[in-house]
């Protein structure tokens, strides 16, 4: 675990850190802006269940990722103190959570507007590869262990999944 952010430490270039970094503000802070802007369009148009949907996932997502943080109380790597200001817990990812949840909860609200088979594909592909990107940016930053990422990505999908299977069963559509 503790070898992944060693290697990518050791390989890893100043031109790197540049280009990972804008990544991750993808998974925080323009994914609050996100957040915050789709439950302004919800809220305007008046999707009052797509609304319900959006909230739960989002706010849910914060709480899982916090609830986690707390219970296994697991310090960061020692690189970390580079890009890392303030203190916090490593394991589970919340970039790795968090976009996870708030992208693929974008992406089902926008497989619901676009539904041809090649928008839809094209949906899923940017949405894996986005999150996908956001989660190596927090390693090659050395500021998470695999082991957080990949526990983000599976409490974000399984948080998100739930939400869906919970939205279909009231709004009855697909997506």
């Amino acid at each position: 675990d503790a070898s992944v952010p060693d290697w990518l430490q050791h390989h890893g270039s100043e031109r790197g850190e540049s280009l990972w970094v804008a990544v991750s503000w993808l998974g925080s802070p323009v994914l609050f802006v996100v957040d915050l802007g789709v439950a302004a369009w919800l809220a305007m148009h008046r999707e009052r269940r797509l609304l319900a949907f959006w909230l739960s996932a989002i706010l849910g997502g914060l709480v899982l990722d916090e609830v986690l943080k707390l219970a296994f109380h697991r310090t960061r790597p020692t690189v970390a103190s580079e890009f890392i200001s303030r203190h916090s817990w490593s394991f589970p990812s919340g970039h790795a959570l968090n976009s996870l949840v708030g992208y693929w909860a974008l992406a089902f609200l926008l497989r619901k507007h676009y539904t041809t088979p090649r928008a839809r594909a094209a949906i899923t592909a940017c949405t894996v590869l986005l999150v996908a990107a956001i989660g190596f940016s927090r390693l090659y930053l050395g500021v998470h262990y695999l082991s957080d990422v990949t526990a983000g990505y599976l409490a974000g999908m399984a948080w998100v999944l739930a939400c869906i299977v919970a939205e279909r069963q009231v709004g009855g559509s697909s997506g």
